[in-house]
This record gives structure tokens, C-alpha cells and sequence, in this order.
């Protein structure tokens, strides 16, 4: 069946939504780039997929009068799949302070979930991405966030990641293998050392590209590996991060204080 398959329609603006069907008025949804995100069929991995990812993004963006909060966090994720954390950022900072209420509802002609969760989803893709048979740590950090951690995101493959980043710099990542798997992970940090809580000798391969170091190795289940540029397992520690943000109210008043 793959035979009969026809390549993505594609114009002068872009992805079209079919084929002799440009997309020529405003819509909330980005059904035309589902090959982009959540499928990741089309990445910008392939150079030549960049220019018309950020072009049918630019144009789907560009017709203005029925976008809504689900615009924004489908146009977030795109970004942080191209590595776009600032434009991501800014992305889901409209979405925060335009749609979503105090109490973290969200409302059209009613309620609708999927749009907080879905921007639960595109913070979370700023952090970790798994996709293409790889984790990403860090593949999206807007250049504010300086310091950043997190605990136990779950990516595929069955794997529980933890990673922190000070100062801009990655300090470690710990992978917890639920099944045992061979796991790939691509990260900025200047790995040196892998090791594991269950073995004393553990085989990993390393490939380096674009300033990346993508780091291959087996799990076993239940085996957790510690990456680092040398630091020692006591170090492996996940803190909390202070904000930075100028103006903090809590979730839940009916206005801000």
C-alpha cells in the first residue's frame, strides 16, 4: 500500500489541507500539519523539511480571527520540535495571558480540557522530546530559564528521565529502564561518564553532531543509568528551581491580587 501513497500537497504558502485545497481562512486547529506534530513524519532531522515546516507554520499563524488557545500550544510544540525554546516561550506566555483563566480553566462557546492539557504537554516538550527512536534532553530551553530540573518524565521506550541544568549548563541525566531497552539520547552536555546502579562495566557508543553528543547503550529492566561529564552518583540529586518570573499569583482567585 505504501506505493499508492502521494506525497504532502504542498503550495506556495506551504502544507495545503488537500489536494487543489490551500488553506486561504483562519482555523484554531492545525489538522493540515499533523504530519509535523504530534506524528512527526515530516522533521526538520530532513534539512530539506525545514524551510516548509516554518513556512506552513508561518502562514497557518498569519490568518488571523478564529485562533484560539489550542493555536498556541500546537505552534509551541512545532517550535520546541525545531528547537525554538524563546518562540515557544513566547508562544505559551500569549496562550497564559489571553485564554487561560486563574484557576487554569479554559473556555470557547464552553468548557474545552484539551487545551490546558495540551499546553501541560508543549511545557513539558521545552524539558524532553522522544521521537525519531531518540530521548532530547533540554531541546528547547528558552534562554531565560537558566536553571531547570525535572523528576521521572516518562518517554518512550518505558524510561523514567531525570536531568538538571544550571546556569545554562546540563549537569547530569538519569535514565530509570522500566523494561530494558537500548535507549538513545541526545544531549548538549560533554558526556564523559556513563555508568549504572546494577553493573560495573557498562558498553555505550557515542556520535557527535551539530554540537550534540548522542549517546547509545543497553538497559536492563529495572537498572538505572547515571550520565554525567564526570560527577559523582551523590551528585545525581533533582532540586527545585527558584523562579524568575516578575509577577506570581496563585491558581484558583477569581482575580489577581
Amino acid at each position: 500500500m505504501m506505493k499508492n501513497l502521494v506525497p504532502y500537497p504542498v503550495n506556495e504558502t506551504g502544507l495545503m489541507i488537500g489536494k487543489d485545497v490551500s488553506l486561504t481562512s483562519s482555523h484554531r486547529h492545525y489538522s493540515h500539519l499533523m504530519m509535523i506534530y504530534p506524528y512527526h513524519l515530516m522533521t526538520p532531522v530532513n534539512v530539506s523539511n525545514q524551510a516548509l515546516i516554518e513556512k506552513s507554520l508561518n502562514h497557518w499563524l498569519s490568518l488571523k480571527g478564529a485562533l484560539q488557545g489550542y493555536t498556541f500550544t500546537g505552534a509551541a510544540s512545532i517550535n520546541a520540535m525545531m528547537g525554538k525554546g524563546d518562540r515557544a516561550y513566547d508562544l505559551l506566555n500569549q496562550l497564559f495571558d489571553h485564554y487561560i483563566q486563574p484557576n487554569t480553566l479554559y473556555q470557547e462557546s464552553g468548557p474545552v480540557i484539551e487545551t490546558p492539557l495540551s499546553a501541560a504537554t508543549s511545557i513539558q516538550e521545552l524539558l524532553i522530546q522522544s521521537w525519531g527512536n531518540k530521548i532530547r534532553i533540554f531541546p528547547a530551553i528558552p534562554e531565560i530559564w537558566s536553571n531547570v530540573s525535572f523528576d521521572q518524565l516518562r518517554t518512550e521506550g518505558g524510561f523514567l528521565i531525570s536531568a538538571s541544568r544550571v546556569n545554562g549548563k546540563t549537569q547530569f541525566i538519569k535514565v530509570y529502564s522500566t523494561k530494558g531497552d537500548t535507549c538513545r539520547v541526545e544531549t548538549d552536555m560533554k558526556v564523559s561518564l556513563v555508568n549504572s546502579d546494577k553493573r560495573k562495566e557498562l558498553a555505550f557508543s557515542v556520535v557527535q553532531n551539530d554540537g550534540k553528543m548522542n549517546i547509545s547503550f543497553s538497559t536492563l529492566p529495572g537498572e538505572t543509568i547515571f550520565l554525567s561529564e564526570g560527577n559523582d552518583q551523590h551528585q545525581f540529586k533533582v532540586l527545585p528551581v527558584r523562579a524568575n518570573i516578575k509577577e506570581n499569583w496563585s491558581w484558583g482567585l477569581k482575580t489577581k491580587p
